[in-house]
């Protein structure tokens, strides 16, 4: 065989690292995985790469790189419709043979988020050339022209949701909705009223509704009032197993099932290491326990957000509790999809409890628009793509770290029901 040239190795580890990342993501990615994948040994791993933070620096520049030349390829013939596709196949794979664990480029700025500040700007510049190119072909295609780069981040959270979908529903249908519903965004522009901001426009009634959940459910991720029950203060192994519960629910949330360690978990709660099996018999068991509780928390804030009298203002609440969630430019909460997705690589179980959650806030949403909307019978697909904007945009929020975001969510999940 003949010998690999030294920048051709480079190139070679650069791509098989970015392959990795997608399917396994940055974290769980370790230098063994490229070792064996590259066929390369340690020692000429790190003659090309310091470390394996230099290598995720260059693994995000050949994206960077690569994207455009993904979207000429896709974009070098026909209209707006077949570009989607043919872009769609390149990026997601074929229903016949989807990219099961093609992971969104989102979720690396994720993973970045609470770590490294400076491979967390170069997945936002990468998000933006996405957007950038987008807006180029919706123009070139016919799109108005002052409302095509608001429309490509639009189209970008739509993307990168469905493309979590797929991979956390392992469902090749999500690629055909991926594709349906990109090619109407490019197609058909709707005016839809501007959202201003919920906790002014918001009905006091349904403001209030939104308050009443907050203390009264999400008070049970707080280790301070998890301990209490409402006769009294709980004593006890039962209030410190609450209490490493509540903890671990932050953590979980805020860094990830693997970032959030059992040693730091417990330190917060003042417990020795070598107690933890008193409360529970693993960090499984402790993450199956803390599933359940946000499972009870989904279901109870739907049905707060679902009470309102119209989509419209159920949109407004829902955007109104995300901003009592404290989900803003500055908090860098992972959305509970990028958990499932995380999950997905390491523990299968664990990842089917976190999917069946997500499953079951599609189907609340999609009863909500047939209840909303009677006469219409694409709930479940209106659903989706509301679902998938959601996600799509907060992750966006997270990477770029602005707070429009989450108004341009709104719009989008008003468009996406109405």
């Amino acid at each position: 065989m003949p010998r690999t040239g030294g920048r051709q190795r480079r190139e070679n580890i650069t791509k098989q690292a970015a392959l990795l990342f997608r399917t396994k993501g940055y974290n769980q990615t370790g230098i063994r995985d490229i070792l064996k994948a590259a066929n390369i040994s340690r020692g000429a791993f790190y003659f090309h790469f310091k470390s394996k933070k230099a290598l995720g620096a260059v693994v995000v520049e050949y994206y960077r790189l690569e994207l455009p030349r993904i979207f000429d390829e896709a974009f070098a013939t026909g209209g707006w419709a077949r570009g989607v596709r043919r872009f769609i196949e390149l990026f997601l794979g074929t229903p016949e043979e989807p990219r099961m664990f093609a992971m969104p480029l989102t979720y690396l700025g994720l993973e970045f988020a609470d770590t490294d500040t400076q491979l967390l700007d170069a997945v936002a510049c990468v998000l933006s050339v996405t957007e950038e190119r987008l807006a180029e072909e919706l123009a070139r295609h016919g799109y108005p022209a002052r409302a095509c780069r608001r429309r490509a981040a639009t189209i970008t959270a739509c993307l990168e949701g469905h493309a979590l979908r797929l991979t956390i529903y392992k469902d090749p249908r999500c690629i055909t909705q991926a594709a349906k519903d990109i090619i109407a965004l490019g197609r058909t522009p709707k005016k839809v009223a501007r959202h201003r901001n919920a906790s002014t426009t918001l009905p006091a009634a349904a403001r209030d509704r939104v308050d009443i959940f907050v203390k009264n459910h999400l008070d049970l991720i707080d280790s301070r009032s998890t301990i209490s029950n409402g006769n009294g203060r709980v004593a006890g192994a039962t209030a410190k197993r609450r209490e490493i519960l509540a903890e671990a629910a932050v953590l979980f949330w805020s860094r990830g099932f693997q970032a959030a360690t059992v040693e730091e978990i417990l330190s917060r709660c003042g417990v020795p290491k070598g107690s933890f099996q008193y409360y529970f018999k693993s960090k499984r068991a402790l993450a199956t326990r803390v599933f359940e509780g946000y499972k009870r928390q989904f279901e109870a804030a739907f049905s707060t957000v679902f009470a309102a009298g119209s989509w419209c203002e159920a949109v407004e609440a829902f955007c109104y509790l995300l901003e009592r969630l404290g989900i803003s430019a500055e908090a860098k909460r992972l959305p509970l999809a990028t958990m499932a997705l995380e999950l997905s690589c390491c523990n299968r179980v664990l990842a089917r409890k976190v999917s069946s959650i997500l499953k079951d806030s599609e189907k609340s949403f999609a009863q909500a628009l047939q209840r909303y909307y009677p006469r219409r019978k694409t709930g479940g697909q209106r659903a989706a793509l509301a679902v998938a904007l959601w996600h799509g945009h907060l992750a966006r929020l997270v990477i770029h770290r602005d707070g429009a975001i989450l108004q341009q969510l709104a719009e989008d999940m008003v468009e996406a029901g109405g």
